[in-house]
């Protein structure tokens, strides 16, 4: 069994990456791997990264501070996993869950009673510079660690996972005395009374509580204050037809107000109904199959199967192409992130050179970016690169194939959507001739 937990890294990222591959807890960094850069020099290898998100992308600033992020990826001692054994699924689970597209540096740690991976990952991809999401990510993180201690043959627990309620809440709603359970059952009256929207915030507010966002012009979501308390956001309450947003709450009310028809319907009278939708469902599909049918050119039976092949053929060219030019624009991209670099702190590195008086002070406090200068001089002659390269040429190459690639992407789509229709129209015509979809054709006889 694994526990996983994930928390955001805002400044301290230097400190993380030496706490996690500290020799003493990782046999002497024996179990330390890093993915798309080397950990002794993964922070300025993020740095250089986030450098060059910031030259194609813009500044992230505005969009939240979060630099890296720290998994920690726990297994039960009963489990009896050997170190070699957590460190590779802990970077099996890295390369799934982040999709070959962030840098980051895995530590299984083996000085407690219970051995851990430990992986910082950074914020801002190296394939597309886009911003790690870490909205709702940690069911995604213990489904895939999950799945990982399965195929791995260690055990895991098989429960329902339900949104927590805190104790404070719970003892509450025991006791009768929980005000988010009093708002909610007045939200609840108020919608089974109402005859529309309009109505319903009328009635709750006659029942002590404001209403915050009534309307999507005034906020994306509607929020709820009872009295003196907090405001709470309505789908964090909950109701006998689900939580408490706008949709809902509109939704709840037509139904309520929908005339109830004073005779029940026969069994033959439902039967009927779903017949006819049914019915309905199969000459939509009918229609599409003719379409695609005509669009492709197909005359006779085996004209199914050789158009998927040109389909999956032609899938397989688009990705290897797609294949080439990643690799060739992951060559631009790494030149050119170590050379804006090493020009952006240029002038800082003259101006401690320069400085007669105050040096210590001044290094001091440009300390990282010295640094970061200093590692891109280092990659720059390592790589027999020139200082004089024009960065903004390369940076426009790698815009120009980056759009190149989406393009491929969307012709893979469009392929696969295509041999998609063409074999469920082959599903229509097998079923109209009245034969097995799963079994073999055989020839139509008359």
């Amino acid at each position: 069994m694994a526990i996983v937990k994930i928390h955001n890294i805002k400044w301290t990222l230097k400190k993380a990456l030496a706490y996690i591959m500290n020799p003493s807890k990782t046999e002497g960094q024996l179990f330390v791997s890093g993915y798309n850069c080397d950990p002794q020099t993964a922070y300025f290898d993020f740095e250089l990264t986030n450098t060059m998100a910031r030259t194609i992308k813009g500044d992230y600033s505005k969009g939240g501070c979060n630099i890296a992020h720290h998994i920690v990826q726990s297994f039960a001692p009963y489990d009896k996993i050997t170190p070699e054994q957590a460190h590779a699924i802990g970077k099996e689970f890295a390369d799934r869950f982040l999709q070959g597209r962030y840098e980051y540096v895995i530590a299984t740690h083996v000085d407690k009673g219970h051995i851990h991976n430990h992986i910082i990952f950074n914020a801002v991809s190296f394939y597309d510079y886009k911003k790690f999401r870490n909205y709702k990510v940690a069911a995604k993180a213990r489904e895939i660690s999950d799945r990982l201690c399965v195929e791995n043959g260690l055990y895991v627990p098989q429960f329902k996972r339900q949104k927590a309620v805190k104790h404070h809440e719970w003892s509450q709603r025991k006791n009768g005395t929980s005000w988010v359970a009093q708002l909610e059952e007045i939200l609840n009256k108020a919608v089974t009374q109402a005859h529309n929207f309009s109505e319903f915030c009328e009635l709750v507010r006659s029942m002590d509580v404001e209403i915050g966002n009534p309307t999507p012009d005034d906020g994306k979501h509607i929020k709820f204050k009872y009295r003196d308390h907090r405001f709470c956001r309505g789908y964090n309450l909950k109701g006998p037809f689900g939580d408490f947003s706008r949709d809902n709450i509109i939704a709840a009310i037509d139904e309520n107000s929908r005339e109830k028809p004073l005779v029940k319907k026969s069994y033959l009278e439902k039967l009927e109904e779903m017949s006819y939708g049914q019915e309905l469902r199969q000459v939509k599909k009918l229609a599409q199959s003719l379409r695609t049918i005509r669009a492709v050119g197909i005359e006779q039976e085996s004209d199914f199967t050789e158009r998927v092949q040109k389909c999956d053929d032609k899938i397989e060219i688009l990705q290897q192409d797609i294949s080439k030019l990643e690799q060739k624009n992951a060559e631009y991209k790494k030149v050119a992130r170590i050379l804006i670099t090493y020009h952006k702190n240029l002038p800082i590195k003259q101006e401690a050179d320069k400085k007669l008086f105050g040096k210590r002070a001044f290094v001091q406090l440009h300390q990282t970016e010295l640094e970061a200068f200093e590692y891109a001089e280092r990659e720059i002659t390592r790589l027999g690169l020139s200082k004089t390269i024009d960065t903004d040429k390369v940076i426009e190459k790698i815009k120009q194939q980056d759009e190149e690639i989406r393009q491929l992407q969307l012709q893979v789509k469009a392929a696969a959507k295509l041999a998609a229709e063409i074999q469920s129209a082959h599903e229509v015509v097998k079923e109209l001739d009245g034969r097995k979809t799963d079994g073999a054709i055989e020839p139509h006889r008359s």
